[in-house]
């Protein structure tokens, strides 16, 4: 039960908290004159009201208590699976998360109005309407697994507070931007040389063509051996004529290892990106190193491919289960699928030295930093943009 005390000449309401176990003091802000007691104990049986609830909620959960942060690491250590990317996403969500619902909580004072609030406050910062459905859906996710595992009782989100789905227009690259990239390519960059060329002719991920390594190309077979990091699949891929060259010079000089030598895949991301904005596509269209991957996909419509193939070949789930559970495409005719799809003329092509033409070598340098001093004044050797 609550009751009143004056301290330091302020009016201030005790209790006993029964989801923490521990006695607590509330500031009302008023001075002990008449009228301020009366609206202090209004106050208090506010707050008696409050407790009651609380120790029915408590009641009804077998009286147990769950601080916040310990059913997370709960939550979380069931989640091992997700890829890197997913991970750092759920990440995200649970530093906002503990930005309003601290780590000491426990999860009983969790309450539908909260979580409300909780939303709404997400949807007044600034991000896209695409990112806060997500964070809602994460949100959602955990709340379940609360009711599930028995940690609070169910919450149910007002649909109403979900924002909407944003549409964002398709963004690709058309014949001449794809040349003008293909052209500018430093070729004392092998990074950005091989990197560019798989990510035009295998439309899959960045951090997938990050992971592959030389030694799980089959240039005799024409495949590709990759482990996907969003469905940690292995994967086999048919290899594009045009990057046969390339492949050839790499297990020449470096038969093992990945075919890229950044230190992640974001430094890779980052150094496409760096190199489309020195290019000056980025200041008329929102490119990144993604952007390749929706070219190659319209780019092989474009050219008859069918679109559960395209799937196939990108990596991307299906999204029926006759494609999912039932269809099989063999290796042989994603092969010849993939020959319909049109390369650019300016992709790279191995000179032949009996023409007096000195092969050029696509991988030397490969371990060193990036070299790009072809690519003006104003980009350092690491592509970093300079003022």
């Amino acid at each position: 039960m609550a009751f009143l005390r004056v301290r330091n000449n302020i009016i201030t309401i005790y209790y006993y908290n029964p989801v923490t176990g521990k006695r607590t003091s509330k500031s009302t802000g008023l001075n002990p004159a008449e009228k301020n007691f009366t609206i202090a104990r209004k106050l208090a049986r506010d707050i008696d009201f409050s407790l009651k609830k609380k120790k029915r909620e408590i009641r009804l959960l077998g009286g147990r208590k769950f601080l916040i942060g310990n059913v997370v690491d709960h939550y979380l250590s069931l989640k091992q699976n997700l890829s890197k990317n997913g991970k750092r996403s759920l990440n995200r969500f649970f530093k906002l998360f503990f930005s309003y619902f601290p780590k000491e909580m426990s999860c009983s004072m969790i309450s539908r109005e909260n979580v409300e609030d909780f939303i709404l406050t997400l949807c007044k910062r600034e991000l896209s309407n695409n990112t806060k459905r997500l964070l809602i859906v994460y949100l959602k996710s955990f709340l379940k697994f609360l009711f599930e595992y028995e940690y609070s009782h169910e919450i149910r989100i007002n649909r109403s507070l979900i924002p909407k789905r944003q549409l964002k227009p398709k963004i690709i690259f058309d014949e001449n931007e794809v040349n003008f990239i293909f052209e500018s390519i430093p070729k004392n960059n092998p990074n950005l040389l091989v990197g560019v060329h798989f990510l035009f002719y295998t439309g899959l991920r960045p951090v997938d063509i990050y992971n592959i390594r030389t030694e799980n190309i089959d240039e005799d077979q024409m495949l590709m051996r990759i482990l996907s990091t969003k469905t940690n699949l292995l994967m086999e891929i048919p290899l594009h004529f045009d990057l046969l060259p390339i492949v050839q010079l790499m297990k020449k000089e470096k038969p093992a290892g990945s075919i890229l030598s950044y230190s992640s895949s974001e430094s890779f991301n980052r150094a496409v990106n760096i190199y489309l904005r020195y290019l000056g596509i980025t200041d008329y269209k929102e490119a990144t190193a993604y952007t390749f991957r929706k070219t190659f996909v319209s780019r092989a419509r474009y050219c008859g491919i069918d679109s559960t193939v395209i799937k196939e070949l990108i990596g991307h789930s299906h999204s029926n289960t006759l494609d999912t559970f039932y269809s099989y495409l063999s290796l042989e005719y994603l092969r010849k699928e993939l020959a319909m799809y049109q390369g650019t003329p300016n992709a790279y092509k191995s000179q032949n030295s009996k023409q007096g033409k000195e092969e050029v070598s696509i991988i030397s340098n490969l371990q060193s930093p990036l070299s790009v001093t072809n690519l003006g004044s104003r980009y350092d050797e690491n592509l970093n943009f300079v003022n």
